[in-house]
């Protein structure tokens, strides 16, 4: 199923680089998002150190609403999500749990918005 959405808000969080946690990653990227079906989503980025195994995503079984998503991504692509979330508005968050495809976008901002300002 494709989830997607607005972002509306987001939240991170550092872990020391030799905490070893359930599922290896050190930096959590929360995004709140307003589902466009209906409801709310916390979209939770986990970004996982070079050299530990990445898991796959999902949906959190038993979440309504919120629905809670639980997204595994490489470590190197940290800095550029943390970019995005900080610098940029709209942003919207796609996933779909079949393919496990995740994108986070600034699809239909207008170009140079505030250039000047």
């Amino acid at each position: 199923m494709l989830y997607q959405g607005s972002v509306s808000d987001y939240s991170i969080q550092i872990m020391p680089s030799n905490w070893t946690g359930p599922f290896g990653y050190t930096r959590l990227v929360v995004l709140y998002v307003a589902l466009s079906g209906g409801g709310n989503g916390i979209a939770e980025l986990c970004f996982v150190p070079a050299g530990r195994p990445v898991p796959d995503g999902s949906v959190r079984a038993g979440t309504t609403d919120p629905v809670v998503f639980d997204l595994f991504l490489p470590m190197e692509d940290y800095t550029a999500i943390v970019d995005l979330v900080r610098n940029e508005k709209p942003i919207y968050w796609y996933f779909d749990d079949t393919s496990l495809e995740l994108s986070v976008t600034t699809q239909g901002e207008v170009v140079g918005e505030d250039l000047g300002k």
